[in-house]
């Protein structure tokens, strides 16, 4: 079940067992990496860390300088799109 989005692309996803990290643990696709990674525990712990700034380790190697400001003024529904890829 996905439960949340970022502007890059990348999924936030509880593992219903499909995505082979563990059961009811938070996962984050990335469009760096392509694949899904074990955030470390589940639901309300992604809220946690979402809500208190721990989500920046995940987008460390995503971000670049005056990235704030421009997705600053994307709407909720609008995403950025990056070729190549991040790496």
């Amino acid at each position: 079940m996905v439960v949340g989005h970022d502007v890059l692309g990348g999924l936030f996803a509880i593992d219903g067992g499909a995505l082979g990290v563990a059961p009811g643990e938070v996962c984050y696709f990335g469009p760096d990496t392509l694949t899904w990674d074990g955030f470390g525990g589940g639901y309300s712990a992604f809220l946690m860390a979402a809500m208190g700034g721990a989500l920046d380790v995940v987008f460390e190697g995503l971000r670049w300088p005056g990235w704030q400001d421009e997705v600053a003024s994307l709407a909720l529904s609008q995403s950025i799109s990056l070729y190549p890829p991040p790496s």
